[in-house]
């Protein structure tokens, strides 16, 4: 009985971190891509992090459907299907954290993403649940950077 429990515990957690590395995963791409997008609009040498402490606000293709905005030590870029918002960590764009991964979710206009979870509460479960398995933490802390990363 204690190894089948076992087994479905090891099972469950399975499942529960496919279905949340899938969207850890699709939003860090998407950030990434993101980031790829100012550099094609503003070259290479475009520091973004200096850019956090002023107002700014603009479109990052020539459509205007791609808009973007700063805030705190972060930057949002609104898609038609989506919104990607992120914060600077310790060592660049690579972290997350709860809060950035529901909004990201709840404003994903994708079936086969929104079905990943049922609702916000299952999403939150499951990011604690990989917490406590040791498999996301809070690593710089220590430097007040509060995201979790792989």
């Amino acid at each position: 009985m204690i190894k089948l429990l076992k087994l479905l515990n090891g099972s469950l957690i399975e499942i529960i971190m496919d279905k949340l590395l899938t969207l850890i995963n699709l939003y860090l791409d998407d950030v990434a891509y993101c980031i790829s997008l100012f550099k094609k609009k503003y070259g290479d040498n475009y520091l973004i992090a200096p850019r956090l402490f002023q107002s700014v606000k603009g479109f990052l293709d020539e459509d205007k459907k791609i808009e973007y905005f700063y805030h705190g030590i972060g930057c949002c870029v609104e898609f038609s299907d989506r919104v990607v918002d992120w914060d600077f960590g310790h060592t660049g764009i690579n972290g997350f954290d709860l809060w950035r991964l529901q909004w990201y979710w709840l404003n994903y206009n994708n079936t086969k993403i929104r079905s990943l979870f049922s609702n916000e509460k299952e999403l939150e479960s499951n990011f604690k649940t990989l917490i406590n398995s040791g498999f996301i933490s809070q690593r710089f802390i220590d430097h007040e950077d509060y995201l979790y990363y792989l």
